[in-house]
């Protein structure tokens, strides 16, 4: 069956296509001072979720700040199928994270728990220590966001935020010290829990950050069926899920513990198919629905503590004899933007 041409389709919704003018407006107002930061940025940035201020009387719980239905963003070839988003990039089934003999997470999280040596190399300046990515002198610590230090594409809200630091790609995706690659050292059980050497579940690691700890939420590879049924999942997970069936929706249900950016994007494991994503509120009300046939999907989110969101993703193209298998993978930016 032939691949029909990826072009962008007409009746764009001006909500999601432009960023809120107040993310405009502050990236003028708001430049880098030189500190100790990355890049001269101040040593302890104002938090970026302050920017609800700029809302006024807004109460909305969630808003899309930038996505795939963007203009721009569905223009830009990096989003695309060949890019770092696609089926073969470092997202998908030829990349680090997976359950297939050739992936690395088979054995950094699927074969033992070596969390104990994960504790000597944080005491060591490893990963998880306040010298690594997750402390304040890295990519998510205290760094402005909407600074002179960071491309405005890739500031929150921008037309490439998914590549951004808070996206999927960074420090708080499942490629980073977090995930199924990370340096947490737990081993992850057939559904995706890590468990300890006691066998208990462990959602989140502790980081050492400027004299006290953050809590980092543990990024999960779900199997399809336990993403479904869990009614307590936060913003740091992805499932590997597939479709079965024609008409089919896959639901997945999570809650944002911290005022934060959730940036989501959809990852087809093989590049002859295509799916639709779309987002909703707790009230069932669409936040956000894939249109666009040249970007991959994703959308960025700007929401409140204790947003309940609800992702779903249909099968919108097959041409292959192979079961249509995708990655959802949702991350928040959890208190390094809150």
């Amino acid at each position: 069956m032939p691949i029909p041409e990826r072009r962008p389709r007409g009746g764009k919704n001006p909500a999601l296509d432009v960023a809120p003018q107040s993310l405009v407006s502050q990236t003028a107002a708001n430049p880098a001072i030189a500190g100790s930061g990355i890049g001269g940025a101040p040593a302890r940035a104002a938090s970026v979720m302050s920017h609800w201020a700029d809302d006024g009387p807004s109460t909305a719980p969630a808003k899309v700040v930038s996505s795939s239905e963007n203009a721009k963003s569905a223009a830009l070839p990096p989003l695309g199928e060949m890019g770092p988003l696609g089926a073969y990039g470092p997202l998908g089934t030829l990349g680090p994270v997976g359950r297939n003999a050739w992936n690395p997470s088979t054995l950094i999280s699927g074969s033992v728990d070596w969390s104990k040596t994960s504790q000597a190399l944080t005491a060591s300046g490893g990963p998880l220590s306040e010298q690594g990515p997750l402390g304040p002198n890295g990519p998510v610590g205290n760094v402005d966001q909407y600074g002179s230090s960071v491309m405005p594409e890739l500031r929150p809200g921008g037309d490439a935020a998914v590549l951004g630091a808070l996206g999927p790609l960074g420090a708080l995706g499942p490629l980073g010290p977090l995930g199924p690659v990370g340096a947490h050292g737990y081993k992850a059980d057939a559904e995706g829990n890590y468990r300890d050497a006691n066998g208990q579940v462990v959602r989140s690691v502790d980081v050492p950050y400027e004299g006290s700890k953050r809590a980092y939420p543990l990024v999960e590879n779900y199997t399809e069926d336990k993403a479904k049924k869990m009614k307590d999942n936060d913003t740091s997970f992805m499932v590997s899920g597939s479709i079965d069936r024609a008409g089919e929706s896959d639901d997945y249900s999570f809650t944002a513990s911290d005022s934060e950016f959730v940036t989501i994007n959809l990852v087809p494991e093989k590049q002859l198919d295509a799916f639709d994503m779309v987002i909703r509120s707790d009230d069932g009300s669409v936040l956000f629905e894939s249109k666009s046939q040249q970007s991959m999907d994703w959308a960025q989110l700007r929401v409140k503590a204790g947003t309940h969101l609800r992702a779903s993703v249909r099968l919108k193209q097959h041409n292959h004899f192979l079961t249509p298998t995708y990655r959802l993978i949702v991350t928040g930016s959890t208190q390094s933007a809150g």
